[in-house]
């Protein structure tokens, strides 16, 4: 009874995604990165955003509003590691304000360029970010934030 309540909840969670969700997802579906993967996926009691099974690697996007449930997001993130997943988490302004690097931070992730934390992704993109980015701005963002790969290479590939 309970697995079918969280399927459910799934399900509705793709009907409604955010708009930070529909743009990555632009990104990660039809093995745009070259690897499969889903979006809202039920793992135990959680609903993940997006989940690559083969890398066993978990994309969570998040809003202001988990500034106030960061203890919630710590407790989830244990339990994805306990199970063997890594978690990356990526603000949702990022997405929309530096997505070709929030993708090259995924394919990093992918390859196992970078160790993650449970809030290593979510706190640096918020720090550099504040400073860097388009219009003839530095990118200050850190090396191990950078990644190339063919798909990346083309901008005329990724909307930023």
């Amino acid at each position: 009874m309970y697995q079918s309540k969280v399927k459910k909840n799934a399900r509705t969670l793709r009907k409604n995604s955010t708009d930070a969700e529909s743009h990555l997802w632009f990104h990660l579906r039809a093995n745009r990165l070259g690897y499969k993967f889903k979006r809202q996926v039920p793992l135990g009691a959680y609903i993940v955003d997006f989940a690559c099974f083969e890398k066993k690697l978990i994309i969570e996007l998040d809003g202001g509003h988990h500034m106030s449930q960061q203890d919630y997001d710590l407790k989830r993130t244990a339990w994805l590691n306990a199970e063997g997943f890594k978690v990356i988490r990526f603000w949702n302004v990022d997405v929309f304000q530096h997505t070709r690097s929030v993708l090259e931070g995924i394919m990093m992730a992918l390859s196992g360029q970078v160790a993650l934390s449970p809030t290593l992704s979510r706190s640096s993109v918020a720090k550099y970010s504040a400073v860097g980015g388009r219009g003839g701005k530095k990118n200050v963002f850190p090396s191990w934030y950078r990644f190339r790969n063919p798909y990346l290479a083309s901008s005329s590939n990724i909307a930023s």
